[in-house]
């Protein structure tokens, strides 16, 4: 019978396990980076397309927030960065930014959120990239 041997299995261990400890220390680092950062531009273009409602006293723009650290069906991490609550009126702010963001049949569409994602993306790879490499010692 054919003998199988491995050499330097151990270091390939070392090096898998570093990342292991290393994902578990910077993904909640990089999700809540990466969500302050899609917070402060949400609210800033809610702001520039004067989505700041007389009615509300602008309840929605400052109930953009993120959520806890959630886990999908497969395990993969993530926040969700949202209006929350309910704004002085009752209404939810989350249907307000909806409204905003798709528009209705007597008011304009002012995709706010989708503006805002797409501004603030590369900044948050980048800030992301800067968190998981000082993590993982590169």
């Amino acid at each position: 019978m054919a003998d199988f041997n491995v050499v330097g299995l151990d270091d390939v261990m070392k090096e898998m396990m570093s990342h292991q400890q290393a994902a578990e220390t910077a993904i909640p680092e990089m999700l809540n980076a990466g969500a302050d950062i899609l917070i402060k531009t949400q609210k800033g273009e809610m702001e520039s397309m004067k989505i700041r409602q007389q009615k509300n006293g602008g309840d929605t723009i400052k109930s953009i927030k993120a959520s806890e650290i959630k886990k999908d069906k497969d395990g993969n991490s993530y926040i969700d960065v949202s209006p929350q609550g309910k704004n002085r009126r009752g209404g939810r702010n989350a249907d307000v930014g909806f409204v905003n963001e798709y528009g209705k049949s007597n008011q304009d569409a002012r995709p706010w959120m989708r503006t805002a994602n797409e501004k603030c993306s590369d900044e948050i790879t980048e800030k992301e990239k800067e968190i998981w490499d000082k993590n993982k010692g590169g």
